[in-house]
């Protein structure tokens, strides 16, 4: 009983020790995130943007003139 005992010792020792001996590894690139660069607007975006922008002028104002 008590070999086996000593057995699991020094086998859990040798692990921890090959464990804190071993070397690092670099992992930050595993949790990088790809940023994606804004695409420029296309016209048709621009004028989507310039109608929604107008859209919501016109509701906040009818809005507050009731």
């Amino acid at each position: 009983m008590f070999e086996q005992l000593w057995k699991t010792l020094d086998t859990t020792d040798r692990a921890m020790l090959e464990r804190l001996t071993s070397s690092d590894v670099d992992v930050p690139s595993l949790f990088h995130v790809d940023r994606e660069t804004p695409k420029p607007m296309s016209d048709v975006e621009k004028l989507k943007l310039e109608r929604l922008e107008t859209e919501t002028f016109y509701l906040n104002v009818s809005t507050i003139a009731t």
